[in-house]
């Protein structure tokens, strides 16, 4: 119910298919996010943190292939 009318709500004021489907998800994954902060123990961090390796693991590995190709590709 409620991410049915965010998504109306979004369409009223003019986004197109993408907004409304970013504004959906949003909406409905939100609960997970409020309940995991709500506890306030290591699990509330671990998305922040999952985020942070990730992104750091993809750079590491971009800059590997364009520093070093013949390494990489053995």
């Amino acid at each position: 119910m409620t991410v049915a009318l965010v998504v109306r709500f979004v369409r009223h004021l003019g986004g197109g298919d993408a907004a409304a489907i970013v504004a959906g998800l949003a909406v409905a994954t939100a609960p997970i996010f409020l309940g995991l902060a709500d506890t306030l123990n290591t699990t509330a961090f671990e998305p922040l943190a999952w985020t942070i390796v990730f992104r750091r693991e993809m750079a590491f590995g971009i800059a590997l292939v364009i520093a070093a190709p013949s390494i990489v590709w053995r």
